[in-house]
């Protein structure tokens, strides 16, 4: 046996007021084919409907709706759409109601048709001209309780039906379909953006109905500060995608925040076609009355326009030093973290928004929790490093810091300034924000330098010694990645590339720049204007660039002295006098190869001049060469030769008298 409805009070007297009003109409038309259907329904009113509505509202104010008078009072805008959606609702309430309607209309359909409704409200309710009935049911309001209606069909002859939304949630007080963007906001610390939040709070004190479009960044608090007004406010959020969102679906995201006294957040409202969105915003302007400020969120800035309705931008304002560290701080709370985590390194070097600063200590403590330990300082540098970097690799290469300070040998001045370049990162919080320079300096806080020298100097070397002493990850740029033959591309490839850089704080390092940074071009042609303008272009981003950005060349004479004023560093990487070649043969032979014990460093250092990238090379042939000897240990004859065979790819031809007393070997 099924199981029997559980119907509450008012709305079963409901029920049956609807009930005696199709009993009433069926009397009025006199027809016999219909008199039987009076035994389906009730013969009196316990109650009028104006005592039924009334004790169903005496019932909200005490917090006990019953959800389809509650629905009616806060949808319907007039007494007839209420008719209307009380009856659409009987068939939703029990199968027997579909059965008198289709027996009504003398064809199988179960919704009362707009023509029957017409003919119950006049014979029930008050005579009304058909044109006057159509105009009130289709007015301000229809699209929020009702479906579309079909055009194949006359109007006469069109059932209306409810919206299945609106009839689940007058069955069961939920919504079903969107429940899952519905929010309750909770309160979270607010550690950012105190001025928007101001700007906010005025309206709210206002009670004025505006749209508020945030942009920012992904993760820079546009929604936090949406659900911290939700909350001041004692309001819900809900929450929608304009990736998803269509022109009818608005009307359903209306009726659910008037239900629920909702804050309709639109995030990615630029995804939208511009046609559609200018229909939901017109949509909107019709209910903005009923409605709670209304937040568009996006990472750039798309127009919004009303005629109606006040519209305010704002843009959310990238986070101090102190700011990011005070979210590492906050979000590490709780958290199974070691107690010498650094937080004022991760802060500075990591030119996060708060939302990237949770989702890389979430990532962090899921690896740790793994391997059954805490949150450690390598974690949350890993994680760091790994957000935002997917765009990034399409254009550059990245490559792992494998050298430290002491395997770089380079003379003293240099060696100082690219300490000193580190040391700028590491106290940039001091001179920014204790003392006051980021106002001074509004854009191009970051580091450019210019690594200038012959191949296999230490450039390169010297990048991934700063990066690994930064914590930093760090991306060659690919030049036949970015420059391109059409107009406009190569300034878009180089845009993505440092904007993805700076999402991830990572390193740029430009190799081989000569062809790109070569001196500018008297203009000739339209060719030569176009690559000024990109040169231009670059020179540009790497001013505005927050992070650290390293350009290495081979040939510093060939580029233009203009570029120099953008740069902040130029650091000359000589070759290696005798002492530095000593100690480059010593470092680059590991201790873990075999040597033959008269190895002359001292002669190697002084008979043949090469760069440290010259001797790494060379001394990879000879380990190679003792590798597959029959003792397999590296002699001064397989240096000897490795040498030889560098020097020839270079173009130099050495003979036995180049070798002095070791000529014999050869």
């Amino acid at each position: 046996m099924a199981e029997e409805k559980v119907i509450l009070p008012c709305t079963q007297y409901l029920i049956q007021c609807m009930e005696c009003s199709i009993r009433r109409y069926i009397e009025v038309i006199n027809n016999e084919q219909y008199s039987f259907l009076k035994q389906y329904l009730a013969e009196e009113e316990s109650y009028s409907k104006e005592e039924i509505y009334e004790i169903a509202w005496r019932q909200m104010q005490e917090g006990n709706p019953e959800y389809i008078f509650y629905t009616l009072e806060v949808l319907a805008q007039n007494e007839i759409q209420k008719f209307a959606a009380s009856f659409c609702f009987l068939p939703h309430y029990g199968t027997k109601y579909g059965y008198l309607f289709s027996k009504l209309h003398g064809i199988n359909m179960p919704f009362a048709t707009i023509e029957l409704l017409w003919q119950i409200y006049c014979n029930t309710v008050t005579t009304v001209s058909y044109t006057f009935f159509l105009t009130e049911l289709f007015s301000f309001g229809y699209d929020l309780l009702f479906q579309s209606q079909k055009e194949e069909t006359t109007i006469a002859e069109q059932p209306v039906i409810l919206k299945k939304e609106i009839v689940f949630f007058t069955l069961t007080g939920k919504w079903g379909q969107y429940e899952k963007l519905l929010k309750q906001p909770i309160f979270e610390k607010r550690l950012a953006n105190d001025i928007l939040w101001d700007r906010l709070q005025k309206n709210m004190e206002n009670h004025r109905s505006v749209f508020f479009v945030i942009t920012g960044k992904k993760g820079s608090g546009k929604k936090f500060l949406t659900e911290q007004y939700a909350y001041a406010a004692k309001k819900m959020l809900l929450c929608c995608s304009g990736k998803q969102i269509q022109n009818q679906d608005i009307f359903m995201i209306i009726a659910k925040a008037m239900l629920y006294d909702a804050v309709i957040c639109l995030e990615h409202y630029s995804h939208i076609e511009k046609s559609v969105l200018k229909q939901i915003i017109n949509i909107l302007e019709q209910y903005y009355v009923f409605l709670s400020p209304i937040f568009f969120l996006e990472e750039e800035y798309d127009s919004i326009t009303s005629d109606i309705i006040p519209v305010y931008t704002f843009e959310t304002a990238a986070l101090t030093t102190e700011q990011r560290k005070a979210f590492w701080t906050f979000f590490l709370e709780g958290k199974k973290a070691e107690q010498n985590i650094f937080i004022q390194q991760l802060a500075n070097q990591f030119l996060l928004t708060q939302g990237e600063i949770k989702k890389t200590i979430e990532e962090a403590e899921k690896t740790a929790f793994l391997e059954n330990r805490c949150i450690c300082q390598k974690d949350l540098y890993d994680c760091a490093n790994q957000l935002n970097s997917k765009i990034l690799l399409q254009k550059t290469t990245k490559i792992k810091p494998a050298f430290y300070w002491e395997q770089l040998i380079l003379p003293l001045e240099q060696k100082e300034r690219l300490r000193q370049v580190c040391n700028r990162i590491h106290h940039q919080h001091i001179v920014y924000d204790t003392w006051g320079y980021k106002d001074l300096m509004p854009y191009g806080r970051g580091v450019s330098m210019l690594f200038a020298g012959k191949p296999g100097t230490g450039k390169t070397m010297a990048a991934q010694v700063m990066a690994k002493e930064l914590g930093l990850d760090i991306y060659r740029v690919d030049l036949s990645q970015i420059v391109s033959k059409y107009i406009g591309e190569t300034e878009k490839n180089i845009n993505i590339i440092f904007e993805e850089a700076l999402k991830s704080n990572v390193i740029l390092f430009f190799d081989e720049m000569d062809a790109l940074f070569s001196k500018r071009t008297e203009v000739k042609s339209a060719n030569d204007r176009y690559v000024n303008m990109e040169v231009a272009f670059l020179l540009q981003k790497m001013e505005q660039y927050d992070g650290i950005s390293i350009l290495a060349t081979n040939h510093l004479e060939q580029i233009d002295t203009a570029f120099f004023r953008r740069i902040q560093y130029i650091i000359q990487f000589p070759l290696p006098s005798v002492q530095q070649r000593y100690e480059i043969w010593r470092s680059v032979l590991s201790k873990k190869v075999p040597l033959e014990e008269n190895i002359d460093f001292i002669y190697l250092a002084k008979q043949f001049e090469l760069s440290g990238g010259s001797i790494k090379n060379a001394v990879l042939t000879a380990v190679f060469l003792a590798a597959a000897s029959k003792n397999q240990c590296c002699t001064m004859e397989h240096i000897l030769k490795g040498i030889k065979q560098e020097m020839e790819k270079q173009g130099k031809v050495l003979l036995s008298c180049d070798f002095g007393e070791y000529s014999y070997l050869l």
